[in-house]
């Protein structure tokens, strides 16, 4: 099977600082809470090892709900050592649906 072929349809796009992100949801209290309901089911929470902590998420979200924003800005006040792993975790909060890419 041609890998190529089969994964043809699905979205390709490399986060980086420069993309533009928002919340799915319109504000931060209705984003933490899915986002909580997200984290407790089996099919999420084994991945909770390379979670950034509550607060960063936290962060992010409270950011994130002012409007869309550049990754960059989503993580730029975060201690510069936890930045990549905090940017490597939108990724993740795109895939769930609590964030999403704006063109």
């Amino acid at each position: 099977m041609d890998t190529f072929h089969a994964f043809a349809s699905y979205p390709t796009h490399t986060l980086s600082r420069e993309t533009v992100l928002g919340l799915c949801d319109g504000d931060f209290e209705a984003a933490s809470s899915r986002l909580a309901q997200y984290q407790r089911l089996s099919m999420v929470e084994y991945a909770k090892i390379v979670w950034p902590v509550q607060e960063e998420i936290a962060h992010v979200l409270r950011i994130a709900a002012s409007g869309p924003q550049r990754a960059s800005a989503l993580i730029e006040a975060l201690p510069r050592q936890r930045q990549p792993f905090v940017l490597r975790s939108l990724v993740w909060m795109v895939k769930l649906g609590i964030l999403k890419r704006y063109a």
